[in-house]
């Protein structure tokens, strides 16, 4: 039996969200998404958050993948995890992906957005009071994406991602507005959380 390739993109942009990249590159979460998930490559964007002792103690090897220096790690025959910290170019990443599970940062929702990607968005707790939850939580009840809203939902989130995302639909985000609303629509709820 042939096995389709199919990526999850981790990204956290530029930020740090230790229990995120703690979380995802953990052992047991690892290996959920090997088998449980249909995944068979997790690229994992990590910023300055340090990945799971376990996944550095896999064999790994030097790569380049999108112009990017990167780390490929075997998991297992059928899983591989690609690791960097930055890119000057995130586009290819996302377009390269099937899943894309990115911290609640504007910059990394509207972009994975423009691209009609499936998302769950992870909001950071630690950031801006808490903006990133207002934000993944009014996308979420728009249905354009999934809203995590505790790294320990991943893996639930991730087994079950197909059926969850059966209603849910990025394309609704760009429909019926004039080029930049969407931007603008955003903003107003960042704004909003900031002055109320």
């Amino acid at each position: 039996m042939t096995h389709q390739n199919q990526t999850l993109f981790v990204t956290v942009g530029t930020t740090r969200f230790d229990a995120l990249i703690t979380h995802i590159s953990s052992e047991s979460v690892l290996e959920t998404i090997a088998t449980q998930t249909g995944f068979t490559h997790l690229i994992l964007q990590h910023g300055h958050s340090p990945l799971h002792p376990t996944l550095l103690s896999l064999p790994s090897t030097q790569t380049t993948l999108f112009e990017t220096e990167a780390t490929s790690i075997t998991y297992s025959p059928t899983f591989t995890v690609t690791v960097f910290p930055f890119t000057n170019n995130i586009n290819p990443f996302l377009s390269s992906a099937n899943l894309v599970l990115s911290h609640a940062g504007t910059g990394s929702i509207l972009e994975s957005l423009r691209l009609l990607k499936p998302l769950i968005a992870v909001p950071n707790p630690i950031l801006m009071h808490n903006h990133q939850l207002e934000i993944a939580q009014k996308m979420h009840s728009e249905g354009v994406l999934v809203c995590c809203e505790s790294v320990t939902d991943i893996e639930s989130i991730l087994v079950d991602w197909k059926r969850l995302f059966k209603d849910v639909d990025p394309e609704k985000w760009g429909r019926g507005r004039a080029e930049g609303e969407g931007s603008r629509k955003v903003m107003r709820v960042v704004l909003e959380e900031a002055f109320s």
